[in-house]
């Protein structure tokens, strides 16, 4: 029980920072909230720590390691998927509403693929903007 509890704080801080890490990479910092923006590095090492207490809390339970570790792993890349997905439909609905730009531009903004937001998003965790 205490496993699968930990599997699912786990999920939703992960995806939550990772939903951040990106809308401030994107620009959007304005959409995470103000002690993110403060110390994200706490963020990121709260949620590596849920990560390995959980996988911790797993292998020592009753089942079998490798079940364990590709259970954490399953919900690590699920995380970060969801939380890539989530940032990117706030950037689409968030760009619309950018007061005094050409609508159009703000338009092809919205249409990005969820590729070319992520090559944007990884340049901005890059630079660290």
């Amino acid at each position: 029980m205490g496993f699968w509890l930990l599997l699912l704080v786990y999920f939703v801080v992960a995806a939550a920072v990772i939903r951040w890490t990106v809308l401030k990479a994107l620009g959007f910092w304005v959409c995470t909230p103000q002690l993110f923006i403060k110390y994200p590095t706490v963020y990121k090492l709260v949620s590596l720590a849920l990560l390995l207490v959980t996988a911790i809390v797993g292998l020592a339970s009753d089942t079998p390691w490798y079940l364990v570790l590709l259970i954490v792993l399953a919900a690590r890349t699920a995380s970060l998927w969801l939380g890539k997905k989530l940032a990117f439909a706030k950037y689409r609905r968030e760009v619309l509403t950018i007061p005094d730009t050409d609508p159009e531009e703000l338009r092809a903004d919205a249409q990005k693929t969820d590729i070319e937001l992520w090559e944007l998003a990884k340049l901005g965790i890059k630079h660290d903007i």
